[in-house]
């Protein structure tokens, strides 16, 4: 019986920090489970000392004390489970911050826009007009909730974006 080298697998994460700043981080991990503040608070932070800086103000992170949340809202404290998480698509996690200060108007809000260069890499019958539609309703949809069976559709004209609400 001959020893079996065992794989990496890439985990992509996209980890919504209490600041309102999204960094996205890629792991290659052959192990199952991983520490959360030695190794993946650890790799958070350096991506985020490494991110380009933009205006204004971002709120301070405290990292003592933090955990993350799943999008099922299941806390994450210690280690990371990486086989309750997908090899093949991103996975969103959220730091909370337990010292984290005074709650703003836009607490809770991230820019999940995707690169820009991923516009270039889209199939030829994908045109970019359409490509520009589809970022800003995925920019709008964060900020602009629908109730049940509600939708809102977008119109890209000549020189504006049209917004309107629609019956599913």
């Amino acid at each position: 019986m001959g020893l079996r080298k065992k794989m990496l697998q890439e985990y992509r994460f996209q980890v919504l920090l209490p600041s309102g700043v999204s960094i996205s981080l890629t792991l290659n991990n052959s192990g199952e489970e991983m520490s959360v503040r030695d190794v993946f608070l650890h790799s958070v932070k350096r991506e985020l000392n490494s991110a380009p800086v933009g205006g204004g103000k971002v709120r301070e992170i405290h990292w003592d004390g933090n955990f993350l949340t799943d999008l099922l809202d299941r806390k994450i404290t210690e280690k990371i489970k990486l086989s309750n998480f997908d090899t093949k698509s991103t996975n969103i996690l959220r730091l909370h911050n337990e010292k984290g200060g005074f709650v703003s108007t836009f607490e809770n809000m991230w820019d999940l826009t995707p690169q820009t260069d991923l516009v270039q890499e889209l199939p030829a019958e994908y045109s970019t007009e359409s490509a520009l539609v589809d970022l800003t309703d995925n920019a709008l949809q964060a900020v602009w909730s629908n109730g049940r069976e509600e939708r809102k559709l977008i119109k890209l004209g000549p020189h504006a974006f049209i917004l309107f609400p629609s019956k599913s």
